[in-house]
């Protein structure tokens, strides 16, 4: 997941998330859950979980404009160097 601390887009805060699964709770819902690296190193992929004790996130297709596959995450931060470098100028 990529987001941005400012409005410019020059200072990123990535952070890696695992995809588990669309309606992975089994409730019927569209939502796409994605699980933190750590809890899913320690406990694998989570279908029986409760989001907090858990790391494990959840969202709409609508939603995805921040989640990245590596490749489109490092391109990203590519063009957000070249930002860094315009506004050093």
């Amino acid at each position: 997941m990529l987001n941005y601390f400012d409005d410019k887009l020059l200072t990123p805060d990535l952070r890696t998330l695992i995809f588990i699964g669309r309606d992975a709770m089994k409730l019927g819902d569209a939502l796409l859950y994605f699980q933190d690296p750590e809890s899913f190193a320690s406990r694998g992929a989570n279908s029986d979980f409760h989001e907090s004790e858990y790391g494990v996130f959840h969202c709409t297709e609508e939603q995805l404009a921040c989640i990245f596959t590596l490749d489109n995450a490092i391109h990203e931060l590519n063009r957000c160097v070249v930002r860094q470098a315009k506004e050093r100028r």
